[in-house]
């Protein structure tokens, strides 16, 4: 696993998930682990694109929580980027984890150059996906120039929330951090972070979410959990 290399498009930082500091940390480990060719693993075929493991495995060496594993994959296949299918091996049970259209990601210079135009064209109408890094240096000046001036506006024109909107919010993001805890707050200190006025309070809300999932579960090593980690680590190294 420690040999070669993945590629990875600066139009990554456009990705809908990229402000998530977990699902980016979680996603880049994903392409790391990702077979490049095909390989047998315990009577099991492992395909490119695809990588043997667990939620306890993953959560080892990532450093992040079971919980906040479970929600990165739960997050992952409800954009259709990552698939899971639980495999009978010949000494247990594990998982088969797919990447999604990994052949795109990873493909050789003269593949990648084939299919160029239609990335583009994907890259153009897919939003709020990555755009920004296909474009030339005169239009990201332009773009730049566009948000400077959308970023005024916004501070200019902050909002406060009411608390049913807040409670919308964490509602529709399946937010598990309190939004009467998160508008006293705020509501108490003028809507401040730190000495600044707050800018954008979804950005605000979503932060407090990261930092409720961060104090809660960590992950529970056992024998089992040590036992397939000796076997995934031994795959990986022979690759």
């Amino acid at each position: 696993m420690h040999r070669g290399y993945i590629k990875l498009h600066r139009a990554f930082t456009g990705w809908e998930w990229y402000k998530k500091p977990h699902m980016v940390q979680f996603f880049v480990h994903c392409l790391i682990r990702a077979n490049h060719k095909t390989r047998q693993f315990k009577g099991i075929e492992i395909n490119p694109g695809q990588f043997i493991s667990g939620r306890k495995v993953l959560a080892h060496e990532t450093g992040l929580s079971e919980q906040n594993v479970r929600t990165c994959i739960k997050y992952l296949k409800s954009t259709k980027e990552l698939t899971t299918t639980p495999t009978k091996g010949i000494d247990g049970l594990y998982a088969v984890y797919s990447i999604c259209n990994w052949d795109k990601y990873q493909l050789g210079e003269t593949a990648n150059h084939e299919i160029n135009h239609e990335v583009n064209r994907e890259l153009t109408t897919i939003q709020p996906r990555p755009n920004h890094g296909l474009t030339t240096n005169k239009n990201d000046k332009n773009v730049k120039n566009d948000k400077n001036v959308k970023k005024t506006t916004e501070r200019a024109t902050f909002k406060r929330p009411s608390l049913v909107e807040v409670k919308a919010r964490c509602q529709e993001k399946e937010y598990t951090v309190s939004a009467d805890l998160f508008f006293n707050h705020y509501e108490a200190n003028g809507w401040k972070v730190g000495r600044n006025s707050m800018k954008n309070w979804h950005s605000a809300l979503a932060g407090w979410q990261a930092r409720n999932i961060e104090v809660k579960d960590k992950p529970v090593r056992d024998f089992e959990t040590e036992r397939k980690m000796a076997m995934i680590k031994k795959f990986n190294k022979e690759d």
